[in-house]
């Protein structure tokens, strides 16, 4: 019994559930997308947005679009499902990666944060909203959280690993340089000098602020937009329903897109009670008291995106995974915490799956895992594995 008490005590944690709660929910995401493939995979707005390229001259997204374009305009290849593999590859990496940085915390807070319905599990909560380009930037700040843990020798590499990603996400997204209060403090959170501190986040910075130059001075036109859908069309990249969503609203002007939110503004004060809810975490933990100026920063940084755009509930999670991983860089994760109570886990469970944040227009009041997951289920757990497994072979190598 003494042995049995011991087994338990070690593999029941809240580590280990977090990770395979992580892992296990993540899975379930892809199972929604793959298995919807035939509603995503000439997505307009979804994968349209990868396909932005520089066919009719250097414009902001575009650098994604133009790789994809280099290594398929020769094959006659439809995009659609090799952009969904990729989609899926980098929330992969981004579960495992984040699984990573949970190891060692000790805080009881732990769960609450990392699997917040808005957080590293949105996609599994809202599938339209979940599979976009801030999984990218996500992937790109936790390799860079991954900096903290290790050496010297290793975290220059894996900011360099980190910084390369944010580049790529950087030009195909601009909004990504609201990221960098996150990228600031977790590179002064590695073991680096002063002066290696220093200098990562003088680079981090000026890319990000020249990345985000650039796509406001090539914002796109009409011209460019033609350009972009012809090179598509003609190399059999895509059908013609591509040409509408992403690669249209290049052309929409800056002015257009914030009178658009200014008009419908009221119909999203419905998301100021998902906004709380996502705070509510580092709010009871003391979090947010510790560290008001970072988060502070973080979160003036991400109140741009609700200027810019409507898609709301994209915001809340990006400023959700933001948060997260500037937490799971803080001292605040060794807190020791006491043994949890069969209240804290019920409540737990209700945090995450009674609610979230949907990605764009006026949410419902009451849409969490239990609603939007099964949704988007028509056959068990599962089900979808010969589904992905077609669709990668498909992707890769017709």
């Amino acid at each position: 019994m003494p042995f049995l008490n011991r087994w338990r005590s070690t593999l029941f944690t809240r580590v280990n559930f977090t990770i395979f709660a992580l892992l296990a929910i993540s899975y379930l995401s892809l199972n929604q997308y793959v298995a919807g493939r035939a509603k995503w995979v000439h997505s307009p707005l979804d994968v349209g947005d990868w396909l932005i390229n520089y066919q009719g001259g250097f414009v902001r997204r575009g650098l994604a679009g133009q790789i994809f374009y280099r290594l398929f305009s020769g094959s006659h290849h439809d995009l659609g499902l090799t952009v969904m593999v990729f989609e899926a590859v980098v929330l992969t990496l981004v579960a495992i990666t984040v699984g990573y940085l949970v190891l060692g915390s000790k805080s009881p807070w732990v769960a609450w944060i990392v699997l917040s319905p808005v957080a590293f599990v949105f996609s599994a909560y809202d599938t339209p909203g979940g599979f976009h380009k801030e999984n990218l930037l996500i992937l790109a700040l936790a390799l860079a959280a991954v900096a903290t843990r290790t050496t010297p020798r290793l975290a220059n590499f894996w900011l360099g690993v980190a910084l390369a990603v944010f580049v790529l996400v950087l030009f195909s997204w601009e909004p990504a340089a609201f990221s960098l209060p996150v990228a600031w403090w977790t590179i002064g959170r590695t073991r680096l000098s002063t002066r290696h501190i220093r200098n990562w986040r003088y680079t981090w910075v000026t890319i990000g602020l020249v990345g985000f130059a650039l796509s406001v001075l090539f914002h796109g036109s009409a011209h460019q937009t033609s350009a972009i859908c012809q090179s598509l069309l003609t190399h059999h990249l895509s059908v013609a329903t591509i040409c509408t969503g992403s690669v249209q609203s290049l052309s929409i002007t800056t002015g257009t897109e914030l009178t658009f939110v200014g008009a419908h503004f009221p119909h999203y004060l419905w998301y100021i009670p998902w906004y709380l809810l996502t705070l509510l975490p580092f709010l009871f933990s003391g979090w947010l008291r510790r560290h008001w100026q970072i988060a502070s920063a973080v979160g003036l940084a991400n109140f741009l995106l609700f200027v810019a755009g409507s898609d709301y509930g994209r915001w809340i999670h990006i400023l959700g995974a933001s948060l997260a991983l500037v937490w799971l860089t803080s001292d605040d994760r060794l807190r020791v915490g006491t043994k949890p109570s069969w209240r804290e886990r019920i409540a737990l469970v209700a945090f995450i799956s009674l609610w979230s944040a949907p990605w764009s227009g006026n949410p419902e009041l009451w849409k969490g895992l239990a609603v939007s997951a099964y949704r988007n289920l028509s056959h068990p757990i599962g089900f979808y594995y010969p589904w992905f497994y077609s669709t990668l072979v498909h992707a890769l190598f017709h």
